[in-house]
């Protein structure tokens, strides 16, 4: 009975697969129509490396890429010169890419959801739902970066979690988790602290020999292969930032608005030619008012019910659909489920 069951869940991811990969390849080189200037800059990337083993501007196997007035991440153009080699430079092999481990990302969560549950049912449910979710087609249709973390990340945090019992597994998260810093910006924030908030999950869990003082050396030598493959990637996507890897940080950043504070001295300037006394004025029009109110505005706006599953996102250029929301209303019930569980978590 059990093969049985175990059987029919493995037929059924291969269709899930392949239904995700169906909805991933078929057409990228006409749909998402047009072609992006970041597109255009990863796959040449990746032809001038295939054929001269230095980007576009000359720079042997770098680690970081300079774009149109911006620096990215290289992972992307590396996996992409596979793609070309067999497909020539085209719109198709430079999106291929994103479609593989878009589709891969579909069993990286499943085989997380089944760690974390033991349960085959939720992580064919899981597996499912990312397979037709709308935000995670429209990425996986382009050449966008941002897609390639959906993979590397729940990937490592399920490697990590089978290394607990194995250190084999935790020499494969740490590979996942280091080269998940060369996929994008976010993920470089993101990344380390998944890794730290796993270490406090392994001592809650039971799993205390990575963080308890007695067993720390212990536990550095069971481990040692891993931790130097996570420093070492990790030492080497820090040194990019002198490299220009930074520059998009700093140009996205709240702290270095686009209009260089114009907007909130208008508005103190304004606030004064209408009697305001210039102390008050400057009480609701500083930087640090202008960076909380930005910071809170764009936060909601991320997690609103609008954005969510109604309009979605405001721009096209990066594979969303507007007027069409990154979830579907019945992944209402999953949410709400889901926010219940975590306030009933907390409160016990």
């Amino acid at each position: 009975m059990f093969k049985k069951r175990y059987l029919g869940a493995n037929l059924i991811l291969i269709l899930i697969v392949a239904l995700a990969f169906a909805v991933r390849v078929i057409g990228i080189d006409k749909y998402p129509v047009g072609f992006t200037q970041d597109e255009a800059s990863f796959g040449y990337d990746a032809y001038s490396l295939l054929k001269t083993g230095k980007d576009q501007w000359g720079e042997r196997f770098p680690l970081v890429l300079r774009s149109f007035g911006d620096f990215k991440l290289p992972l992307y153009s590396y996996l992409t010169i596979l793609p070309v080699y067999f497909f020539g430079l085209n719109e198709f092999s430079v999106r291929f890419t994103g479609a593989i481990f878009g589709t891969l990302a579909i069993v990286a969560t499943f085989l997380l959801v089944d760690k974390l549950s033991g349960q085959k049912r939720a992580s064919l449910i899981s597996a499912l739902l990312l397979a037709i979710s709308p935000w995670h087609i429209s990425l996986s249709r382009g050449a966008f970066e941002a897609n390639l973390t959906t993979f590397f990340m729940p990937l490592g945090i399920w490697a990590f979690l089978k290394g607990l019992k194995s250190s084999k597994w935790m020499i494969l998260s740490s590979f996942l988790f280091g080269l998940n810093f060369y996929s994008y910006h976010s993920a470089r924030v993101l990344a380390p602290i998944i890794i730290v908030l796993l270490i406090l999950y392994s001592r809650t869990s039971g799993n205390n020999n990575l963080i308890n003082k007695s067993t720390l050396w212990k536990s550095v030598m069971r481990f040692k292969i891993a931790i130097v493959i996570l420093v070492t990637l990790f030492l080497g996507s820090l040194g990019t930032l002198f490299q220009g890897a930074a520059t998009r940080g700093l140009d996205v950043t709240l702290i270095n608005p686009t209009d260089k504070w114009k907007y909130m001295s208008q508005r103190r300037f304004e606030a004064i030619k209408q009697g305001v006394p210039t102390e008050v004025a400057r009480i609701f029009s500083n930087k640090v008012t202008y960076i909380a109110d930005n910071f809170v505005g764009n936060y909601l706006s991320y997690i609103s019910p609008v954005f969510l599953f109604s309009q979605g996102a405001s721009d096209d250029g990066y594979g969303m659909i507007p007027g069409r929301g990154v979830l579907y209303l019945i992944e209402i019930l999953f949410l709400t489920f889901n926010i219940y569980c975590d306030f009933s978590f907390i409160l016990t």
